[in-house]
């Protein structure tokens, strides 16, 4: 468990629910970790949970699957991308029911760890500085506008392609 966030501190009202539900001895509220603590703390875990009604593309996630550590998440920003096949985790709504029975059943398969791991090892920062350069090459080169001046009027506006390493 991490320490507060934006949503405002929790921790008293979750310890008190972790005593009535009785698993207060397993519930560990270690606060905020340091960076290099992280990996060992992700692939202790047996499972990964990220309950959000809104993300981009969460780290939590990425770095979860880079320790091998399965994840169960809800349909929001990139992680139905991320979270593709049932090797790696579950994307479910965002409802008690429904989180509660994807917790089950992730904590009672097995889970190939070295397979999950896989799934994100070429999200490297090579990779990603490659996509952020993309992104912003697009945004500088905007598309021409259409010929006439109106949509709908003359001829089809050309597409661009972005370079690639393979077409580069």
């Amino acid at each position: 468990m991490g320490g507060a966030g934006v949503e405002g501190a929790q921790e008293t009202e979750l310890r008190s629910l972790a005593e009535r539900l009785g698993v207060a001895d397993r519930v560990i509220f270690a606060g905020p970790q340091k960076r290099e603590a992280l990996a060992a703390w992700y692939s202790a875990a047996d499972l990964s949970v990220l309950a959000s009604a809104h993300e981009g593309c969460p780290n939590v996630v990425l770095e979860s699957l880079a320790c091998g550590t399965p994840v169960v998440a809800t349909p929001v920003g990139d992680i139905p991308r991320i979270l593709d096949g049932p090797e790696v985790g579950k994307v479910v709504d965002r409802n008690v029911a429904s989180l509660t029975a994807a917790i089950a059943e992730a904590l009672a398969r097995p889970w190939d760890r070295a397979r999950i791991r896989a799934r994100i090892e070429d999200r490297t920062w090579q990779a990603v500085g490659r996509e952020v350069m993309e992104e912003i090459q697009a945004a500088l080169n905007p598309l021409p506008p259409f010929p006439g001046g109106e949509a709908g009027r003359g001829k089809a506006p050309e597409t661009r392609k972005v370079p690639t390493e393979a077409s580069a």
